[in-house]
């Protein structure tokens, strides 16, 4: 039986280091992880960006990813290839100009003006939520352009002028 515990020293040693590397190395990993977790005294981009998800409702959310999926149709439809993220402030203009005044609902109505003022906040905010910074809401060139477009396809010119003009 002596010889049986001959090596006993030696398996201790092992055993003994076995779990001081496994309490070392459990200890780093929890270390590294409280350090990811450790709260900072200043918000960083990822707190902003959970701050900004929470401060929109659920329907908020439905409903601008909605609009954001109408425009993209109806410019898939008018072989506009640009994304709306990239587009320009000029492109912009245009193509909401244009989207406010063809845009129909399943039964082929127009959206009613309220409706419309939905869209441009929806995009807006989508725009916003992206990193694109634009206030459409604001620009005097796309507020005019848009309210020109409407007024234009809700009050046609006379039959005799749509004749003639070009």
């Amino acid at each position: 039986m002596a010889k049986s515990f001959e090596n006993l020293d030696d398996i201790l040693a092992d055993w003994v280091n076995e779990d001081f590397e496994k309490s070392l190395v459990e200890a780093v990993e929890s270390y590294d992880k409280q350090e990811k977790e450790r709260k900072s005294r200043f918000s960083v981009k990822n707190d902003l960006t959970k701050l900004l998800e929470q401060s929109q409702s659920n329907a908020t959310k439905r409903n601008t990813k909605w609009v954001v999926k109408l425009f993209q149709a109806w410019c898939q439809e008018r072989n506009i290839t640009t994304p709306l993220l990239k587009m320009n402030s000029k492109e912009l203009d245009q193509n909401l100009a244009r989207f406010y005044v063809e845009a129909r609902n399943k039964k082929g109505e127009e959206y009613s003006r309220s409706a419309l003022f939905g869209f441009r906040n929806s995009i807006e905010r989508h725009l916003n939520n992206n990193g694109v910074t634009v206030k459409i809401s604001k620009k005097p060139s796309i507020s005019k352009q848009q309210q020109n477009s409407r007024r234009q396809a809700q009050n046609p010119p006379p039959r005799w002028q749509r004749k003639y003009s070009t």
